[in-house]
C-alpha cells in the first residue's frame, strides 16, 4: 500500500509511542492498518531523521522495560489466602515472575551492555587500556638482573 507523507508521519509517531512504551517493532507493526516490517525499515533507511528518531525511541523503550520489571517485582497477585485463612505464596506464579524478569534482564543486556551489562568497566572509561612503557636504561643494574632472574624462573615453571 502506498503511503501519503502525512499518513506515514502518523503512522510512524504511533510506531515510536509503541517503541518508547517498551513494545517491540513487531507487536506495534501487528496493529490495525499498521505497515509491514519491510516498508517501516523503507521509511527509516530512505530518512535519516527517522532512523535517529527509531534509535531514540528504543533507548527509551529499553528504560520502560526496566519500569515494567519493577512492576512485575512489586505485583502481589502470587499471594493468596488458603482455606484456613492463611497467607500463601504460590510458587509457580514467583517462578514465572522470575523467569520474566530474568529475560527481560538477558534482553536489555543484549540490547545495550554499557547501561545494563553484567560487566561493569570501571578502570578505562571504555578506552583502551594503555600498558605502562618502562625505559629499562633508568632501572640499575642490580634491579635488571632482579627481573631477568624472575623471567628466568617463570620461563622455567612453564
Amino acid at each position: 500500500m502506498a503511503y501519503s507523507q502525512e499518513q506515514i508521519d502518523e503512522k510512524f509517531g504511533l510506531i515510536l509511542k509503541d517503541l518508547m512504551n517498551g513494545r517491540s517493532l513487531r507487536q506495534s507493526l501487528q496493529g490495525y492498518k499498521m505497515p509491514s516490517s519491510e516498508t517501516f525499515y523503507d521509511w527509516i533507511n530512505n530518512d535519516p531523521e527517522k532512523a535517529k528518531q527509531y534509535v531514540r525511541a528504543k533507548e527509551f523503550g529499553l528504560d520502560a522495560i526496566v519500569d515494567e520489571m519493577h512492576e512485575i517485582a512489586a505485583d502481589s497477585s502470587d499471594v493468596y489466602v488458603d482455606e484456613f485463612g492463611n497467607k500463601r505464596v504460590d510458587g509457580a506464579a514467583v517462578q514465572k515472575k522470575r523467569l520474566m524478569i530474568d529475560t527481560k534482564k538477558w534482553d536489555l543486556s543484549k540490547k545495550n551492555p554499557r547501561k545494563f551489562g553484567d560487566r561493569i568497566d570501571v578502570t578505562s572509561g571504555d578506552e583502551p587500556i594503555r600498558n605502562p612503557v618502562i625505559n629499562l636504561g633508568l632501572l640499575s643494574n642490580k634491579v635488571l638482573e632482579e627481573l631477568e632472574a624472575a623471567a628466568n624462573k617463570q620461563n622455567k615453571e612453564e
